[in-house]
């Protein structure tokens, strides 16, 4: 079984495919990192469908930023890399933001 970290690593996993979703939603990547540096809550995740390899978790992170914006923001911990093949490199000093949201 997976620890739940206390909180969400300051080392994030972006690209612009989650950089992409964040932003739909009305959140920039400044917002998000400025959550995890600040004080929040960690929960995992309803279990649900998702892609990642066996050994990672969804965790969600509700945070506020320095401007006082409360959000919820989605993350897969550890952050992985997949090089085909079957080949999976795992990450624990990162997580990886998948969306967030305002609340």
């Amino acid at each position: 079984m997976i620890r739940i970290p206390d909180k969400i690593p300051d080392l994030l996993d972006w690209d612009e495919v989650n950089l992409d979703h964040a932003q739909r939603h009305g959140i920039s990547r400044a917002e998000i990192e400025q959550a995890v540096r600040n004080p929040h809550r960690v929960v995992p995740a309803p279990p649900g469908d998702w892609s990642e390899p066996e050994g990672t978790i969804r965790l969600l992170m509700f945070g506020e930023t320095d401007g006082g914006l409360r959000l919820l923001a989605v993350f897969a911990w550890p952050a992985y890399a997949d090089y085909g093949n079957g080949v999976t490199q795992i990450f624990t000093d990162r997580a990886r933001p998948i969306t967030a949201f305002k609340r």
